[in-house]
C-alpha cells in the first residue's frame, strides 16, 4: 500500500505509481496500492474506509464480542462503530491486524492501525508532502536523504532480533508509525497525533481467573482461525503446540495442518534441532494432524541464492536478520499448498507476554538440569517483577541474594542506586531490560565497545525521550508489568524474528494469526500478579496456559520433557551464529561482502568505534573465531552488508 499527499510529488514522481491502483484522488490527495484493500465501506457524507489486513472481531461497549465476517456482519458493524466512534478510540475496539485510511470529499485523510501496530506504517513529510507506504521504497524515492539514522544504528546492534524501535528507521527523516500513533491531514497540514497509554495495575488472581484466562485463549484462538484450513508453525515448545491443541479442540484434525523447518547451519554441526522435529512427530501423532517438515539449509547455496534474490526486499521492508531466509521460505511453501482463505498460526509473542522473555531454558546458570535452569528463568524474571522494583525504589535491593547471584555471574558492571534519584533508578532499570543484551537491573550496558562515548549518550537520550519517559514519569511496581508489555510492542515484538515471520506471509497474502497478541490475553497478563510464575514461588513459568492445558484441553503434557529444541539445550558451546558465520560454505561470501568496510557509509565516526569494528572484521577474515559479544557484534555488520541499504 502507498499513500502520496502532495499534488507536485505525484506530478513529479507519476513513475512510482506505475504497478498501482488508484484508490482515492482529491486535492492535493492521491492514494494508490499495489494491492486492493481487503474491505471499502461507505459512511456516508462523501467519508469512506479502507482497510488492508484482516479484522478477526468486534469489542462491544458491553464487553461481548462478535466474531468479524467479511462477506456477512462484517461491514456493517465495523461501519456502526466507526458512525460512533472517533478514530483515536478505535483501536481498542477493534480485534485485528490492519492499517485503516478514512478520506473525505474534503480531500482529508486519517491514517491508523491496530492497537499494537502490527503492520508498518513508513512515512516522511515536510510542510508540503507526506508520502507513507507499507515499505520503504516509495518513501526514499521521495524524499532522498543523506544521512543515517546513528541512534536506530545503535540499536540494530544492541536490540535483539537486529531492528530499531517501532518509530524510527536506519534512515535520517524516515519514520515507521508508533504504538498508538495515527497520522492526520487537514487543511493542508499534517500532525501525528498520539493516544496516551493507561496501564493496569496487578491484581490478586484467583482459581476463576486460571479459568477465564482459558476462555481468552479459547476465543483469541477460534477467531482469527479458518473453516477451510488451519496451519500450525510447530516449534514442539509450549507455546505453539497450545494452538495445535486448542484449533483440535475446536476444529479436530481435518482441519489442521503443522508444519517446521529441519534446520541446518553448517555440515560440521548437522542439523540443529532433532530434539524438536522428534517431539513435534509425536505432538503431530497424538492430534491425528498431518506434520511438514521442509529443509532449511543456511551451509549451502540456496541460501546465498535467496540472499542475492530478496535482499532488495528484505531491505525495502527494513529487515537485517540473515534467519529471515526461513520466515520466507517456509511462508511461500505454505503459500503453495494452502490458500488465502487459510489460517497460518504461530506462537510468537507468548513468551514475553507470560515470563517476560525469561522462559527458554537459556539463562546465565548453565546446569544439566532443566528444572533447575527453568528456575533460573524464574529467578530472572523475579528481577523484574513488583517486588524487586520496590525494593530499588526503596533502596533495599542491595542484599538481595537472587540479584546478587545472577550479577556476580554475569562479569558485568552495575550502577548503585543509592546514586541515583528515583527517576534515574526507574530510567537505568528500564533501560536494562530493553536496551542490554545482559538483562539484568542497573547493568552498565555502556560498556561496550561498539560506541564511542558521544555515540551512546545520543542512543541513551534518545531512547529515553522517545519510549522511556512515559514510564519514568509514572510507572510504580504495581503498574510495572503492565509497562513493560507494552513497551515489548515497540521493542522486541517489532524485531527480525517477528517481523520476519509476519512479513514472509504478508508477501504471500496469507492470514497471520497470532493469538498471543490478542488484546484480551495481553490485558489478562499485564495485570497477572507476580505468583503467577514470573516470581520466586513454584508455580512453573507460563503458569496460566499450563494450567490450561493441563485442566482444559486434550494435551499430552508427558511429551513436554527434556531439553527445549536446540543443540545449546544439550550442548552450551554451540551457538547459531557460530554455526552460521564460521562454519558454512557461505563464510567465504561473508568475507567478501565486509572485508571492504562497506559499514562505514552509514556508520558515523564519532557514534561508533570504527576501529573495533574493522578489527573484528580483520579478525574474522583471517580466520579468528571470536565468541560472546564480538561474535554478535561480527552477525550484526554481516546482516546489514548482507542485505544493504538505499
Amino acid at each position: 500500500m502507498k499513500i502520496y499527499i502532495g499534488k507536485s510529488y505525484i506530478k513529479n514522481s507519476i513513475q512510482v505509481l506505475d504497478k498501482s491502483t488508484v484508490i482515492y484522488e482529491g486535492e492535493s490527495v492521491l492514494i494508490s496500492s499495489d494491492r486492493p484493500p481487503w474491505m471499502n465501506i461507505s459512511l456516508g457524507e462523501s467519508r469512506t474506509l479502507f482497510v488492508w489486513g484482516h479484522i478477526y472481531a468486534i469489542h462491544s461497549e458491553d464487553g461481548s464480542l462478535t466474531k468479524f465476517e467479511p462477506i456477512n456482519n462484517g461491514p456493517t458493524l465495523l461501519r456502526k462503530l466507526m458512525l460512533k466512534n472517533n478514530v483515536s478510540t478505535l483501536a481498542a475496539r477493534i480485534e485485528g491486524r490492519y492499517i485503516g485510511i478514512v478520506t473525505n470529499s474534503k480531500s482529508e485523510i486519517t491514517i491508523f492501525t491496530d492497537l499494537y501496530n502490527e503492520k508498518d506504517v513508513f512515512f516522511a513529510h515536510n510542510d508540503n508532502c507526506l508520502v507513507a507506504a507499507t515499505n520503504l521504497e516509495p518513501v526514499i524515492n521521495a524524499f532522498p536523504h543523506t544521512q543515517y539514522n546513528q541512534t536506530a544504528l545503535a540499536s540494530v546492534f544492541n536490540i535483539y532480533g537486529m531492528s530499531p524501535p517501532k518509530k524510527q528507521t536506519i534512515y535520517e527523516g524516515v519514520h515507521r508509525l508508533g504504538v498508538g500513533e495515527r497520522i492526520e491531514y487537514r487543511n493542508g497540514r499534517i500532525k501525528i497525533l498520539s493516544e496516551p497509554f493507561t496501564p493496569r495495575q496487578t491484581e490478586e488472581y484467583n482459581e476463576s481467573d486460571l479459568c477465564k484466562y482459558s476462555d481468552i485463549f479459547e476465543s483469541a484462538v477460534e477467531i482469527r482461525s479458518s473453516k477451510e484450513c488451519n496451519w500450525v508453525y510447530l516449534s514442539s515448545g509450549w507455546d505453539s503446540s497450545s494452538i495445535l491443541a486448542m484449533l483440535v479442540k475446536i476444529h479436530g484434525p481435518s482441519k489442521i495442518r503443522a508444519i517446521m523447518g529441519r534446520f541446518k547451519y553448517s555440515n560440521k554441526s548437522g542439523i540443529t534441532n532433532n530434539i524438536e522435529i522428534t517431539r513435534a512427530k509425536k505432538l503431530a501423532e497424538y492430534y491425528s494432524v498431518p506434520l511438514e517438515i521442509i529443509e532449511i539449509d543456511y551451509s549451502g547455496n540456496d541460501f546465498l541464492n535467496y540472499m542475492s534474490n530478496m535482499k532488495h526486499e528484505l531491505r525495502d521492508n527494513h529487515l537485517f536478520l540473515p534467519f529471515n531466509y526461513f520466515y520466507m521460505k517456509i511462508a511461500k511453501h505454505t503459500a503453495k499448498h494452502g490458500s488465502q482463505s487459510h489460517a497460518v498460526f504461530n506462537g510468537e509473542i507468548s513468551d514475553g507476554a507470560h515470563n517476560l522473555g525469561f522462559s527458554q531454558f537459556a539463562t546465565i546458570l548453565e546446569h544439566p538440569d532443566l528444572g533447575f535452569r527453568e528456575y533460573s528463568d524464574k529467578m530472572a524474571s523475579y528481577l523484574y517483577g513488583p517486588s524487586f522494583f520496590k525494593s530499588i525504589l526503596d533502596g533495599n535491593y542491595i542484599n538481595d541474594f537472587v540479584y546478587n547471584v545472577l550479577c556476580t555471574r554475569s562479569g558485568a558492571s552495575f550502577y548503585n542506586a543509592h546514586n541515583l534519584n528515583n527517576n534515574d533508578k526507574k530510567a537505568k532499570y528500564i533501560e536494562s531490560f530493553f536496551l542490554s543484551p545482559q538483562r539484568l537491573p542497573l547493568i552498565k550496558f555502556s560498556e561496550n565497545n561498539i560506541l564511542t562515548d558521544k555515540g551512546f549518550s545520543e542512543y541513551e537520550s534518545t531512547m529515553y525521550e522517545t519510549y522511556f519517559k512515559p514510564f519514568v514519569d509514572s510507572a510504580t511496581p504495581e503498574t510495572l508489568y503492565s509497562w513493560i508489555l507494552h513497551l515489548y510492542n515497540s521493542f522486541h515484538w517489532q524485531c527480525g524474528t517477528v517481523k520476519g515471520l509476519m512479513h514472509g506471509l504478508d508477501c504471500h497474502n496469507m492470514q497471520v494469526s497470532m493469538p498471543f497478541w490478542d488484546t484480551r490475553i495481553q490485558s489478562f497478563l499485564s495485570a497477572m500478579p507476580e505468583s503467577w510464575g514470573r516470581g520466586l514461588e513454584l508455580n512453573p513459568t507460563k503458569y496460566p496456559l499450563k494450567w490450561m492445558l493441563q485442566n482444559k484441553v486434550d494435551y499430552p503434557s508427558h511429551l513436554q520433557v527434556g531439553p527445549h529444541s536446540y543443540l545449546y539445550d544439550v550442548n552450551p558451546n554451540w551457538h547459531v551464529f557460530s554455526d552460521l558465520i564460521y562454519g558454512s560454505d557461505a563464510k567465504s561470501y561473508f568475507k567478501d561482502i565486509i572485508h571492504d568496510y562497506k559499514y562505514e557509509n552509514i556508520l558515523s565516526e564519532s557514534n561508533f568505534n570504527l576501529s573495533y569494528l574493522k578489527k573484528i572484521t580483520d579478525d574474522y577474515c583471517n580466520d579468528v573465531e571470536v565468541t560472546g559479544q564480538q561474535r554478535c557484534d561480527l552477525f550484526t555488520l554481516i546482516g546489514l552488508s548482507l542485505v544493504g541499504w538505499y
